[in-house]
Protein backbone atom coordinates (compact mmCIF):
# COMPACT_ATOMS: atom_id res chain seq x y z
CA UNK A 1 0.00 0.00 0.00
CA UNK A 2 1.37 3.21 -1.03
CA UNK A 3 1.36 5.66 1.89
CA UNK A 4 -0.68 9.25 0.93
CA UNK A 5 -0.11 12.29 2.47
CA UNK A 6 -3.61 13.45 3.56
CA UNK A 7 -3.12 10.61 6.25
CA UNK A 8 -0.29 11.89 8.11
CA UNK A 9 -1.03 11.87 11.74
CA UNK A 10 -4.31 10.02 11.06
CA UNK A 11 -5.47 6.43 11.28
CA UNK A 12 -4.49 4.63 8.19
CA UNK A 13 -7.02 4.07 5.71
CA UNK A 14 -8.87 1.42 5.11
CA UNK A 15 -8.55 -0.38 1.72
CA UNK A 16 -10.36 -3.99 1.46
CA UNK A 17 -11.47 -6.06 -1.38
CA UNK A 18 -14.43 -8.72 -1.08
CA UNK A 19 -14.18 -11.77 -3.46
CA UNK A 20 -15.88 -14.54 -1.01
CA UNK A 21 -18.90 -14.24 1.62
CA UNK A 22 -15.94 -14.26 4.77
CA UNK A 23 -14.74 -11.09 2.86
CA UNK A 24 -18.15 -9.41 2.75
CA UNK A 25 -18.76 -10.35 6.30
CA UNK A 26 -16.02 -7.97 6.88
CA UNK A 27 -16.98 -5.02 4.60
CA UNK A 28 -20.06 -5.29 6.09
CA UNK A 29 -18.95 -4.90 9.82
CA UNK A 30 -16.95 -2.00 8.64
CA UNK A 31 -19.85 -0.15 6.47
CA UNK A 32 -22.68 -1.14 9.51
CA UNK A 33 -23.98 2.54 10.48
CA UNK A 34 -22.10 4.27 7.38
CA UNK A 35 -24.47 6.55 6.39
CA UNK A 36 -25.03 8.66 3.33
CA UNK A 37 -27.02 10.26 0.62
CA UNK A 38 -29.12 8.30 -1.91
CA UNK A 39 -27.94 10.36 -4.10
CA UNK A 40 -24.69 9.44 -3.69
CA UNK A 41 -25.37 5.78 -4.77
CA UNK A 42 -25.00 5.61 -8.73
CA UNK A 43 -25.17 2.21 -11.51
CA UNK A 44 -22.79 3.05 -14.54
CA UNK A 45 -24.45 0.34 -16.64
CA UNK A 46 -21.77 0.85 -19.47
CA UNK A 47 -18.80 -0.01 -17.31
CA UNK A 48 -20.74 -2.66 -14.93
CA UNK A 49 -20.67 -0.90 -11.83
CA UNK A 50 -22.69 0.22 -8.83
CA UNK A 51 -20.47 2.78 -6.85
CA UNK A 52 -21.25 4.81 -3.81
CA UNK A 53 -19.88 6.89 -1.22
CA UNK A 54 -20.85 6.64 2.90
CA UNK A 55 -19.67 8.58 5.81
CA UNK A 56 -18.65 4.91 7.41
CA UNK A 57 -17.94 5.05 11.28
CA UNK A 58 -14.56 3.40 12.33
CA UNK A 59 -15.67 0.36 14.31
CA UNK A 60 -12.13 -0.78 13.92
CA UNK A 61 -11.02 2.06 16.09
CA UNK A 62 -11.94 0.00 18.95
CA UNK A 63 -13.13 2.61 21.30
CA UNK A 64 -15.58 1.38 23.76
CA UNK A 65 -15.99 5.35 25.17
CA UNK A 66 -17.17 8.76 23.67
CA UNK A 67 -18.29 9.66 20.24
CA UNK A 68 -15.46 8.08 18.03
CA UNK A 69 -14.60 8.82 14.51
CA UNK A 70 -15.93 8.98 10.97
CA UNK A 71 -14.50 8.95 7.56
CA UNK A 72 -15.62 8.95 3.63
CA UNK A 73 -15.20 5.66 2.38
CA UNK A 74 -16.06 5.38 -1.13
CA UNK A 75 -17.23 1.83 -2.17
CA UNK A 76 -17.16 -0.09 -5.48
CA UNK A 77 -19.44 -3.15 -7.09
CA UNK A 78 -17.92 -4.67 -10.09
CA UNK A 79 -19.47 -7.03 -12.80
CA UNK A 80 -23.37 -5.20 -11.40
CA UNK A 81 -25.31 -6.35 -14.55
CA UNK A 82 -29.11 -4.84 -12.58
CA UNK A 83 -29.84 -2.95 -9.99
CA UNK A 84 -33.21 -2.60 -8.41
CA UNK A 85 -34.06 0.10 -5.72
CA UNK A 86 -36.85 -0.76 -2.50
CA UNK A 87 -37.84 2.08 -0.49
CA UNK A 88 -35.55 4.86 -1.97
CA UNK A 89 -34.52 6.12 -5.70
CA UNK A 90 -31.06 6.78 -6.01
CA UNK A 91 -29.96 10.79 -7.06
CA UNK A 92 -32.62 11.57 -4.91
CA UNK A 93 -31.66 13.63 -1.39
CA UNK A 94 -32.62 11.25 0.58
CA UNK A 95 -30.65 9.96 4.23
CA UNK A 96 -29.16 6.18 4.22
CA UNK A 97 -28.26 4.48 6.75
CA UNK A 98 -26.69 0.90 5.72
CA UNK A 99 -27.21 -1.96 8.46
CA UNK A 100 -25.79 -4.99 6.40
CA UNK A 101 -24.69 -6.36 3.49
CA UNK A 102 -25.23 -9.78 2.29
CA UNK A 103 -24.69 -11.88 -1.20
CA UNK A 104 -27.44 -14.24 -2.61
CA UNK A 105 -25.52 -16.90 -4.63
CA UNK A 106 -26.84 -17.98 -7.81
CA UNK A 107 -25.43 -19.98 -10.57
CA UNK A 108 -21.37 -20.07 -11.59
CA UNK A 109 -20.48 -17.42 -9.39
CA UNK A 110 -22.96 -14.73 -10.25
CA UNK A 111 -25.87 -13.49 -7.45
CA UNK A 112 -26.78 -10.57 -5.63
CA UNK A 113 -25.51 -8.20 -3.91
CA UNK A 114 -27.91 -6.99 -1.44
CA UNK A 115 -27.39 -3.44 0.55
CA UNK A 116 -29.47 -3.27 3.37
CA UNK A 117 -30.50 0.09 4.97
CA UNK A 118 -32.32 1.12 7.98
CA UNK A 119 -36.26 1.77 7.35
CA UNK A 120 -36.43 -1.12 4.69
CA UNK A 121 -34.87 0.24 2.40
CA UNK A 122 -32.31 -1.83 0.26
CA UNK A 123 -30.40 -1.69 -3.32
CA UNK A 124 -29.96 -5.25 -4.77
CA UNK A 125 -27.15 -5.50 -7.45
CA UNK A 126 -27.03 -8.51 -9.88
CA UNK A 127 -23.58 -9.16 -10.46
CA UNK A 128 -21.47 -11.81 -12.65
CA UNK A 129 -19.21 -12.44 -9.34
CA UNK A 130 -19.14 -11.09 -5.84
CA UNK A 131 -16.28 -8.34 -6.35
CA UNK A 132 -16.60 -5.27 -3.89
CA UNK A 133 -13.95 -2.35 -2.74
CA UNK A 134 -14.10 -0.29 -0.05
CA UNK A 135 -11.86 2.42 0.10
CA UNK A 136 -10.98 5.09 2.65
CA UNK A 137 -10.74 8.50 1.02
CA UNK A 138 -10.71 10.99 3.83
CA UNK A 139 -8.81 11.69 7.08
CA UNK A 140 -11.17 10.55 9.75
CA UNK A 141 -12.97 13.45 11.97
CA UNK A 142 -14.67 13.38 15.40
CA UNK A 143 -18.13 11.45 14.96
CA UNK A 144 -20.87 13.57 16.88
CA UNK A 145 -22.17 10.39 18.42
CA UNK A 146 -21.46 6.92 18.65
CA UNK A 147 -24.43 4.50 17.25
CA UNK A 148 -26.48 2.78 19.18
CA UNK A 149 -28.32 -0.57 18.79
CA UNK A 150 -31.34 -1.75 21.13
CA UNK A 151 -30.42 -4.52 23.15
CA UNK A 152 -26.58 -4.15 22.31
Amino acid sequence: MVEDARFEDAAKPVRLKAESVEDLTVLSALLQDAVGKAKDFAFLPKRRRFIFVVNRYRWEDGQQNGPGQRVQTGVTVENALKVRAKGVAPGVDKPVEILDLAWAAGEDGAGSLHILCAGGAEFAIEAEALDVALADITKPWAASARPRHPGA
